[in-house]
C-alpha cells in the first residue's frame, strides 16, 4: 500500500486498484468527485441522509448510488434490454441528432448495502 498521489486521481484504473481520499465533508466530496469523475457512476455510503441527499443531487454522474453497489448500473438491470457496449462519452449517440439524443439522464439507485 503506497499513499495516492495527484495522479492517481487522473487515471482509469483496469486493475483492482483502489485510491482513497479522506476528506473533511461532503461538499468536499462532491468537489472532489465531480472535479475526477468518470462521469458514469458516483457512489455514497451513509446513515446520514441529509449528506446523502445532497451528495445525490449534487454529485454530477449518470448513476448516483447510495448504500448500492456500482455494479447495479448495467442495462439488464435497468430494465433497457442486453448491453450494447460501454462508452463514457457526454454523447455516444450517432446518426441523426435530435433534442431527445442531446439530453442526459440521471439515475438514481437507492439501497441498504444492495450488492445484486
Amino acid at each position: 500500500m503506497k499513499p495516492a498521489t495527484q495522479s492517481d486521481w487522473e487515471t482509469e484504473f483496469f486493475a483492482p486498484v483502489l485510491a482513497v481520499r479522506i476528506v473533511d465533508n461532503t461538499l468536499e466530496a462532491i468537489d472532489h468527485i465531480n472535479m475526477y469523475r468518470t462521469p458514469h457512476t458516483e457512489c455514497i455510503i451513509t446513515e446520514n441522509r441529509s449528506n446523502a441527499e445532497m451528495f445525490m443531487e449534487r454529485v454530477e454522474g449518470n448513476v448516483v448510488c447510495m448504500n448500492a453497489a456500482t455494479r447495479l448500473t448495467d442495462g439488464v438491470q435497468f430494465g433497457f434490454g442486453g448491453e450494447m457496449g460501454i462508452s463514457t462519452q457526454i454523447l455516444p449517440c450517432g446518426g441523426p441528432i435530435g433534442p431527445l439524443q442531446l439530453l442526459r439522464r440521471k439515475f438514481f439507485l437507492y439501497g441498504d448495502g444492495h450488492l445484486r
